[in-house]
């Protein structure tokens, strides 16, 4: 059946949800701080000024009037008409400086007005779609309700005889329900009788069977705990066998059985309506895991399901006369005498580990405090030593920039006299246990004086490279300063030009102008002087960070 619903029509003018113009607006804010982010840290001379925004105008003869040299001229010689003509005369220089009527189509007003007029024929097709498949959709539910309508006659003639069926029906089965209540309740109540005096027997068992069970259960584990280890563990390995030859006859008379028990269970199942839990694991089938028949045979025999024999739950004990257990008591007394005796030694030897401990502190701070003395004697000396290299560093602002091979020298002077530095400073702190000639002194002496060679490369290096930037940076202010006066002079020739072609044209009027006897002579309107202000240059605040920074190092 063909037909388009409410759900998969699409219309092309469909109205956003609120989550749509939310996400909208976001994904708009968004585009703005990083529109603004990436202005923010763009070059000064990649930025777009206000006159590199919009394009220049240029003066057109088609934004002129057409002269009107065929009509008659009227000169207004009033003052009240002056004013007008030089408010006219304005309006005329801003309409020829900015022309509005007379100006090309741009594209993307072409390209949104064909998209328009597309999104129009489009949705006009789409509504015509949906009528058409409208017309047809009730074409088609006039039919279905005459079928309908027929159907539900012949379906309530069905309906009428099943009902006066099924009455019948109803009541015999009514009757014999009755019949069932009443045999049910009487099996009720005998039912309840006799679990009444079950409970009150299991009650009475229990009760005198708790207090001996909880006795004999203390007196088992007090037992247990005083016989020795081989022994218990002989008992659970002994247990275990047991279970284990248990377990295999077990399975053997289960899985003879399986069949006729997994009957049973599944009528019992369709008969009650429910699964009997305990009659499912107390059966095994032979595609059965291994795990699986374990966990139902623990069950089994856990809930004393399992035929064992009569031994099976005896337990032996260890001490079976009295004099055994007094035994085993001395023999525990000796043995703790004798972990007491052990443990005052340990106690003893403890103590005076913890003075050698206090003793080889102490020691071990003095000897601390005198490295520390030491080490502030090379950091005082260390200081000294890079004084000494700053003022050699400001030295080289002297030198010229270019001067490569006159730098390489005073590196090299500077990493002879860093070596007799060194050398001065380990004979002063020498101890007793250092030696100078030792492979661990002599690299680290290496190490020191790699890192240090290392660091005025790089020094040099930020030096060079900052010269470099500080030099294209110039190099650029001075381009763009050239372009901005060649555009000042080409600006300047244009409104020259366009001055004299303007006092041309006035001067051919007035030549044609008719001449009146005794008319005054026009007041000439002062010339609007136009001040043009000079950009200043705009300096990256990075650069000159820079450069104080060099001249503050060098």
């Amino acid at each position: 059946m063909k037909g388009t619903s409410k759900k998969n029509t699409v219309t092309a003018f469909k109205t956003p949800d609120d989550k749509d113009l939310f996400l909208a607006r976001d994904a708009q804010k968004q585009r703005r701080i990083e529109a603004k982010e990436k202005f923010k840290n763009q070059k000064i001379w990649d930025k777009k000024t206000a006159t590199s925004r919009l394009p220049l105008k240029r003066f057109k003869d088609a934004d002129l009037p057409p002269s009107d040299a065929g009509k008659q001229v009227i000169v207004f010689n009033n003052p009240s008409d002056k004013d007008i003509i030089d408010a006219a005369k304005n309006i005329c220089k801003e309409r020829v400086q900015f022309p509005k009527d007379h100006r090309s189509q741009n594209a993307y007003e072409f390209i949104e007005q064909k998209k328009e007029m597309f999104l129009v024929q489009l949705s006009h097709n789409t509504i015509k779609k949906e009528i058409d498949a409208l017309e047809t959709k009730i074409e088609r539910k006039v039919k279905a309700l005459d079928q309908s309508k027929k159907l539900l006659n012949q379906d309530e003639k069905d309906v009428r005889n099943y009902v006066e069926h099924n009455n019948e029906n109803t009541k015999k089965i009514e009757r014999e329900a009755e019949e069932k209540m009443k045999e049910r309740k009487e099996l009720e109540e005998q039912l309840k009788n006799t679990e009444a005096e079950i409970t009150n027997l299991n009650y009475q068992s229990s009760k005198n069977n708790q207090d001996t069970l909880e006795t004999l259960e203390a007196h088992k584990k007090f037992l247990e705990e005083l016989s020795d280890a081989e022994f218990l563990k002989e008992n659970r390995e002994k247990q275990q066998k047991e279970i284990k030859a248990l377990k295999k006859d077990w399975i053997t008379e289960q899985l003879a059985e399986s069949k006729s028990k997994g009957i049973f269970t599944q009528e019992a199942a369709k008969k009650s309506g429910k699964k009997d839990e305990r009659i499912r694991m107390t059966t095994i089938t032979p595609d059965m895991s291994d795990e699986e028949m374990d966990k139902r045979f623990q069950y089994c025999l856990s809930n004393f399901l399992v035929s064992v024999p009569k031994n099976f739950y005896h337990e032996e004990i260890q001490f079976k006369d009295p004099d055994e257990i007094s035994q085993k008591f001395n023999d525990l007394e000796e043995k703790n005498l004798f972990l007491i005796h052990a443990r005052q030694e340990i106690e003893q030897s403890l103590e005076e580990l913890r003075k050698e401990d206090k003793k080889i502190r102490k020691e071990l701070t003095e000897r601390k405090l005198n490295y520390q003395k030491k080490l502030e004697l090379l950091e005082e000396n260390e200081k000294n030593y890079y004084d000494n290299i700053g003022t050699k560093v400001a030295g080289f602002a002297s030198h010229p920039r270019n001067a490569k091979e006159e730098d390489e020298e005073e590196v090299s002077v500077l990493l002879e006299h860093l070596r007799n530095k060194i050398e001065i400073v380990c004979k002063k702190t020498k101890a007793e246990k250092i030696d100078l000639t030792a492979k661990g002194t002599i690299d680290m002496l290496s190490d020191i004086e790699i890192a240090l060679d290392d660091r005025i490369h790089e020094l040099m290096e930020y030096r060079y490279s900052d010269e470099l930037e500080v030099k294209r940076a110039e190099g650029n202010i001075k381009n763009k300063r050239k372009e901005r006066n060649i555009k000042e002079t080409n600006d300047k020739k244009f409104r020259e030009e366009r001055e004299k072609k303007k006092r041309a044209d006035e001067a051919n009027e007035k030549s044609k102008a008719t001449n009146f006897k005794g008319r005054k002579a026009m007041y000439r309107s002062k010339k609007k002087s136009i001040v043009m202000k000079r950009d200043e240059p705009k300096v990256d605040p990075q650069v000159e960070e820079r450069k104080r920074y060099i001249g503050g190092m060098f």
